[in-house]
């Protein structure tokens, strides 16, 4: 079975909970839009949250707070939009679809980010699953005995 760390892009660009909302802000713009991982330097880089567009429009903007000011301890989803990189990739398909995300960040077992996974990298995935059993013939698939005829409509 595949697992998200399987799947997942290592090495993934994160930031500080001291992060400004202006430096996030301009890094979603330039990364694509999607949440940006949350983490803590001084406890082993382990994944404190994440930012998304939502929290910078209702936590910051519809509050009139200065977004220079403001930094990500102060509006970070503390939510558990992540998975982790034994779970499997339904898993991170039903946190996608729960929280509206294209991305999840990926932590292992002590909660150290290690990836992420894009919405895009299973679609692929499963894509590739799906031609692999597409171009199978029928009699692999199904055994046919010498003497017998099946119809596969």
């Amino acid at each position: 079975m595949t697992r998200c760390g399987d799947l997942m892009k290592p090495n993934p660009i994160c930031r500080l909970l001291s992060t400004s909302v202006k430096d996030l802000a301009i890094a979603m713009k330039a990364e694509g839009g999607g949440p940006l991982p949350i983490v803590d330097i001084n406890n082993g880089n382990r994944l404190v949250g994440v930012i998304t567009y939502q929290d910078l429009v209702h936590r910051v903007l519809a509050e009139g707070k200065d977004a220079v000011k403001t930094r990500a301890l102060d509006v970070l989803s503390h939510q558990k939009q992540f998975c982790k990189s034994d779970d499997s990739i339904s898993r991170a398909i039903t946190l996608m679809d729960h929280y509206h995300i294209c991305d999840l960040p990926v932590v292992d077992a002590s909660l150290r980010l290690v990836g992420t996974i894009h919405q895009g990298d299973i679609t692929r995935h499963l894509e590739e699953a799906e031609v692999a059993l597409d171009v199978t013939s029928a009699e692999d698939l199904i055994p046919v005995d010498d003497h017998e005829v099946r119809t596969i409509l």
